[in-house]
């Protein structure tokens, strides 16, 4: 017997549907680990990549406007212009060095760092540059800071400024880089959701499949058992191999089959008993049949002997009236008649002899 065959019904079906919601538990599980690592990467984008990316973009467009601030110190007529692009110069550096301050405490990867250093060393360099030009403005030595601004200034704030682009340029691409991965992997989880989905399907159904031949078989071999017995056939073999509600069916089909195997065989041997005693009966009969038409013909032997018996009698009679009245005539009548009577008795001695055989 098998394993399976030996479950129950209950048992296997529970098993099945036990099956399915694992395998749509374990894709639901796998669903949500995919989605997870997808928010995990989309949460380090907005609070990791796009941060620097905009960290980078501030500190490329600030760099920019104090490079042009700068070039407009040297237009400013009045003081309280200068102070003006003072105030923007500074509002500046400190959206710089918060750009520099976020970057540094985020960026990571060895090329950014190393860009990352350059940009403060170059800085560094064009702020002490700057401050010197600054310094040379306010003491009216316009000259001299037109040509510290050449020979030193803008060479610092264009290598600085190149820098500065290649980082915002780097973040751009590890942000688009990123968001191609966030992609990826939304197709690549679509993908394992199709496919487990699918495989999740094929194996319901074969398993659904497989429950149901395991359940209709037997119960099919068993109609076709009890149609059997129902059409007075009982040498049906039946075999059981499984201890499961069907298998417990077919032993009762088989027990039934048998009993009515016995049945059956008990009435045959009782009717075999029966035919045997009609037959010793009928023979009987025509026994007492051919015993009966035997008497009937001894009977009408009987009544033969018996009509000539009374004819005789009949015959007798009248001869012993003539007798008596020849007696009565002559004496040598009556010696005739004598010996007639001799011989009337005589026969009547033979009629007496057969009447007695009769």
């Amino acid at each position: 017997m098998n394993f399976i065959g030996n479950l129950r019904i209950g048992v296997r079906l529970g098993a099945g549907f036990g099956l399915v919601l694992l395998l749509m538990a374990a894709t639901f599980a796998l669903a949500v680990a995919r989605f997870s690592s997808i928010g995990e990467t989309t949460d380090r984008i907005l609070n990791e990549d796009w941060v620097k990316a905009d960290a980078a973009a501030t500190l490329n467009a600030t760099t920019r406007a104090n490079a042009q601030r700068t070039m407009e110190l040297f237009f400013a007529d009045d003081k309280a212009r200068l102070a003006r692009l003072h105030e923007r110069i500074a509002a500046n550096k400190q959206l710089v060095n918060e750009s520099l301050a976020t970057l540094d405490k985020l960026v990571h990867a060895p090329e950014a760092k190393a860009l990352l250093a350059k940009i403060k060393d170059e800085r560094a360099a064009y702020v002490a540059s700057f401050t010197k030009v600054d310094r040379l403005l306010g003491e009216w030595q316009r000259d001299e800071a037109t040509r510290l601004l050449t020979s030193e200034t803008l060479p610092a704030i264009e290598a600085l400024q190149e820098h500065v682009k290649e980082l915002s340029e780097f973040q751009r691409k590890r942000v688009q880089a990123t968001g191609d991965e966030i992609e990826h992997d939304i197709a690549s989880t679509r993908r394992v959701m199709i496919g487990s989905g699918l495989a999740v399907l094929v194996l319901g159904a074969a398993l659904a499949w497989w429950l149901t031949r395991s359940i209709t078989r037997p119960i099919g071999q068993a109609v076709r058992i009890a149609e059997t017995v129902a059409a007075g056939d009982l040498s049906s073999r039946i075999e059981v191999t499984r201890r499961d509600e069907t298998g417990q069916l077919l032993a009762a089909l088989k027990r039934m089959n048998d009993s009515l195997t016995s049945v059956v065989g008990t009435v045959r041997q009782c009717s075999d008993g029966i035919a045997t005693g009609s037959g010793q009966i009928a023979t009987g009969n025509q026994d007492l049949s051919q015993r009966t038409e035997e008497q009937a013909a001894n009977l009408q032997q009987t009544a033969s002997s018996m009509e000539q018996l009374s004819s005789t009698v009949q015959h007798n009679a009248d001869a012993a009236r003539q007798v008596a009245h020849l007696a009565t005539s002559a004496t040598d009548a009556a010696v005739q008649g004598g010996v007639a009577v001799e011989q009337v008795v005589g026969t009547m001695g033979q009629i007496s002899d057969a009447s007695r055989k009769i």
